[in-house]
């Protein structure tokens, strides 16, 4: 098998208001878009893979407190403090965990999928 890229595909239900978020929030940048009657895609630059936001899924609402997802988009960082500091400028939760291997900031996109962002210990 030769295996020419990777990939993530995101099916939402609130497909605008997670573009914004990726494109805006995470400043990844599009790469194409598509549109054909109720379906819509979004193709994000994501490192040496790509990120598609995609319409035709169902949301899982975030509540209060830690939550801990099975499904996590993982972003590493050099450094988790302008991090917290860009996400709380826009009003985004950040939700900050210290571990002996690394930090971690927690967020959520408008559909509930949890990302995070690594920097080194």
């Amino acid at each position: 098998m030769e295996l020419l890229t990777t990939g993530f595909i995101i099916r939402t239900e609130h497909y605008s208001a997670c573009v914004d978020f990726y494109q805006r929030v995470l400043g990844l940048p599009i790469v194409e878009e598509k549109h054909d009657g109720d379906f819509h895609m979004t193709h994000f630059a994501f490192g040496g893979a790509y990120l598609l936001i995609e319409t035709g899924g169902t949301a899982d609402p975030v509540g209060d407190g830690p939550i801990l997802k099975r499904k996590i988009l993982r972003l590493d960082v050099a450094d988790y403090q302008p991090v917290i500091a860009q996400l709380e400028s826009m009003d985004v939760r950040a939700d900050y965990y210290a571990y002996d291997w690394g930090n971690v900031v927690i967020t959520f996109d408008p559909d509930g999928n949890q990302v995070e962002f690594k920097s080194p210990a």
